[in-house]
């Protein structure tokens, strides 16, 4: 529910291009300052949540989301994770279904929102502590082991610039660089109603992707380096036929004596309006496959948590700079190419981890089981400590690290 009424409908005011405006170019300019904000907001996720624990870490970060969308609808009045995605569509289709020509949608429709995503931190509060939660098999799920912020500071400055992270930072870079120019491509080329549609539309299209990509990666009879590679392959070949479609769509639509402003109704909308669900969708893949990399290239429960802080502070980063080229009314096709070469500077890097993924120093395959067996081993051998010990020190960390290491080496 937390995820519904934050992410997923805010989702769906971003999904429309410009947040909804008719012009893109002041809401790209808010966003790339949005991105800087959370490039050291999320870059420090990982402290936040070790000192005031996962659960009001979530609600402190879902509070953000009505407060922008507020700041939205004060400031174009006058111009202007799933099931939520759905409901984000149906509200701006059933206040926009009239608008026939290219502009801002209806303000009801940021009122609607601002509302939905406000009930967000009161859920999250009703959230069941995650040290109590227990999975159908009996399981508890396993957490990150607290330190004392100076012992989780250090942790986190030695992993941004671990190895790993190196080369996981062009992939993050372009993870969310494609949404500024698709969003700006919907709002120059597409009437209200049709953006409205397309938010909905694309709900659908992220839904039954991320479902068929996330059960391929959970695939069992497959091994977990297979699966890896021919995710990772499967999806970056997507965005490559993705981005070449968008060259020559965007070069045709630029080229035209006539801007092209495309009504459903109208000859030629849907050749344009399918690649902004396609890009759509490439976006969900890329995020979904993310988060799933993370797993398996952390060492441990903490590993896990700083890496998503770090990733997601450098695809912030890359948010910025994306906002920042789309708001300074940088032609389209440019913005294309820079997310065609961006693509294509990621893939080296990310193969480097990518074909090492579910393999043991020798090249044997490791199965999933054994991978968070060696995850969870460390953080296992500090909890047996018991609670008495109010933090754990950096030497701590180190002889954790040593029996993770073990761990590895046994699987």
């Amino acid at each position: 529910m937390a995820s519904l009424v934050k992410q997923k409908v805010n989702f769906f005011r971003t999904s429309t291009g410009a947040g909804g405006a008719q012009s893109p170019y002041l809401v790209l300019r808010a966003t790339s300052v949005l991105s800087c904000m959370m490039i050291l907001s999320c870059y420090l996720g990982s402290i936040v949540s070790n000192k005031i624990g996962l659960k009001w870490t979530l609600i402190l970060g879902t509070t953000g989301y009505s407060l922008y969308s507020a700041a939205l609808y004060q400031n174009i009045r006058l111009a202007y994770r799933n099931s939520g995605s759905i409901l984000g569509g149906c509200i701006n289709l059933a206040f926009n279904a009239t608008g026939s020509r290219t502009g801002k949608l209806d303000w009801r429709s940021y009122i609607v929102f601002v509302v939905l995503q406000c009930l967000g931190p009161a859920i999250g509060a009703f959230l069941t502590p995650p040290e109590k939660v227990q999975r159908t098999d009996g399981t508890k799920v396993q957490l990150a082991t607290k330190l004392s912020t100076k012992a989780e500071l250090k942790q986190l400055g030695q992993l941004s610039l671990d190895r790993r992270i190196l080369l996981t930072i062009p992939l993050a870079f372009y993870a969310i660089f494609q949404l500024s120019w698709v969003g700006s491509f919907l709002t120059q080329y597409y009437s209200v109603r049709a953006r409205a549609l397309a938010s909905l539309v694309a709900a659908l299209v992220q839904i039954l992707g991320n479902l068929l990509f996330g059960y391929f990666l959970d695939y069992q009879s497959l091994s977990l380096n297979k699966r890896a590679k021919y995710g990772f392959a499967g999806m970056m070949a997507l965005h490559g036929g993705t981005w070449i479609w968008a060259t020559i769509v965007q070069h045709d639509y630029e080229t035209r004596v006539v801007k092209p402003a495309f009504d459903w109704s109208d000859p030629g909308f849907a050749r344009g309006w399918v690649l902004y669900l396609f890009v759509q969708l490439c976006f969900s893949t890329i995020y979904n496959y993310a988060f799933w990399f993370i797993g398996g290239l952390a060492r441990n429960s903490n590993e896990v948590v700083r890496f998503t802080s770090i990733i997601r502070s450098w695809e912030s980063a890359g948010g910025a700079v994306a906002s920042g080229i789309a708001s300074t009314k940088t032609p389209l096709i440019a913005q294309v190419g820079v997310n065609f070469g961006l693509w294509a500077f990621c893939l080296p890097f990310s193969w480097i981890l990518v074909r090492r993924i579910g393999l043991d120093e020798n090249g044997n395959d490791i199965s999933f089981f054994e991978l968070n067996e060696a995850i969870t081993g460390a953080a296992d051998e500090v909890s047996r400590k018991g609670p008495s010990t109010p933090s754990v020190t950096d030497k701590d960390v180190e002889l954790a690290e040593e029996d993770r290491a073990a761990a590895n080496s046994r699987g």
